[in-house]
């Protein structure tokens, strides 16, 4: 009796042993595979990255010239004026306009302008549009009156009223509205940055104006790049897909178009090794 207790002891202990083997490995699977640092949501992870970032489309498997071609183009668009505080307007510089919300804008933004506004109006979005092209007379005059309004409010430095008027408004030859790519609009005509952002078109916009080939330069973490106070009413088109790169990677302009003339210069040394 006590040698079959000792064999019966000795069999629990070996199925004791067994199912805990058993069960840490199906946790040790589980974590491995399923939990928050596991295989599985790596994987999630990693695709949801490239969903939501998507590069420009230009084919790795496509030849170098192909490719040097593809990020010239891009380069090259009408769509790249680049104008900031050091970069006016070329004095060469003529746009075809057309009428479009009571403004003027270039033909292929007017366009993009309605089909994003027509897609926030059908989700119960109102838009108001309330400035697109200017001409070198109206940027002078809006300039001047705010230096005007600066003077008014007390300042009475001229170097400290230039400098707090150029942090909101550009010089005559420096300003987007000049090219026929900018726009400004909000949902009721508002300037104000903080009613701005609680709206629900700003919302909406942040979302989607790149996929109508808009940006929005003017953000709060682009004043030191810019040198101007955000502006969350103002949109420049720029193409869908050169918005869709900068605003999910919250690029200036500027550092989109270097990153274009790094491309091309690498593309070019490759080329150049190979030809040596």
């Amino acid at each position: 009796m006590t040698r079959i207790r000792h064999k019966l002891s000795k069999h629990i202990y070996a199925l004791s042993l067994s199912a805990a083997i058993i069960l840490t490995v199906g946790i040790f699977c589980s974590i491995f595979l399923f939990g928050k640092y596991g295989i599985i949501d790596k994987l999630k992870a990693e695709n949801d990255t490239e969903q939501n970032n998507p590069t420009i489309s230009v084919s790795k498997n496509s030849s170098l010239e192909e490719q040097l071609q593809e990020y010239t183009s891009i380069l090259e668009s009408p769509y790249m004026i680049n104008v900031t505080k050091s970069n006016p307007i070329p004095q060469n510089y003529s746009v075809s306009l057309t009428q479009i919300y009571g403004i003027q804008l270039q033909p292929q933004a007017a366009a993009a302008l309605r089909e994003f506004i027509e897609a926030a109006e059908a989700e119960g979005i109102s838009v108001t549009v309330f400035d697109g092209y200017r001409t070198q007379e109206n940027q002078s005059l809006i300039y001047q009156d705010e230096i005007d309004k600066t003077k008014a409010s007390g300042y009475t430095d001229q170097e400290d009223i230039l400098k707090r008027v150029d942090e909101s408004v550009e010089e005559p030859g420096y300003s987007e509205h000049q090219t026929g790519l900018a726009v400004d609009m909000s949902q009721d005509a508002s300037t104000n940055a903080a009613e701005v952002y609680n709206s629900e078109f700003y919302k909406f916009a942040l979302e989607h104006c790149a996929d109508y080939g808009f940006i929005m330069p003017y953000t709060e973490e682009s004043k030191i790049a810019t040198g101007y106070k955000a502006k969350p009413w103002h949109f420049r088109y720029v193409g869908v897909q050169a918005a869709q790169y900068i605003m999910q990677r919250d690029l200036t302009l500027t550092e989109y178009i270097s990153y274009l003339r790094s491309q091309i210069e690498h593309i070019e040394e490759e080329l150049a090794a190979a030809e040596a």
